[in-house]
């Protein structure tokens, strides 16, 4: 991504064990934050963190949400909103490259913010559905 570099650069991560958790609620945050994230690209760069463990524990115990979950970073790759990074040995270059954390609390949020990066931990309760509920 050339211009990662003058935009602000957000750490994106979501937990597996908050989507076996949440299933299809965890599945809508994502979606409404991707659409955050599409209607920012001008001046955001997302970094998404793919957990490593995911696709091992949703394939087996939740297939349907981890149908759902491919389909919406197929939707964040093809929109060029930011990159997808799947190699756990980028998680400490990570933490540098970014100016921002949100996600998931745990291992990447407690590392950005001994880093002195600003943190957002997401909230599952403000998804669309429930809003609109």
């Amino acid at each position: 991504m050339s211009d990662i570099k003058s935009k602000a650069v957000l750490l994106y991560y979501f937990s597996s064990s908050e989507l076996l958790s949440h299933g299809k609620t965890a599945l809508r945050k994502i979606s409404d934050t991707l659409d955050i994230f599409l209607a920012s690209k001008s001046n955001l760069s997302i970094i998404w963190y793919h957990d490593p463990k995911l696709d091992d524990y949703l394939k087996s115990d939740a297939p349907d949400i981890w149908q759902g979950y491919i389909a919406l970073e197929k939707k964040f790759v093809d929109s060029a909103s930011g990159i997808l990074i799947k190699d756990p040995s980028k998680e400490e270059s990570l933490i540098e490259e970014c100016t921002a954390y949100y996600g998931s609390g745990g291992f990447l949020a407690n590392s950005c913010v001994n880093a002195g990066k600003p943190v957002m931990i997401q909230d599952l309760s403000t998804t669309s559905a429930l809003r609109n509920s």
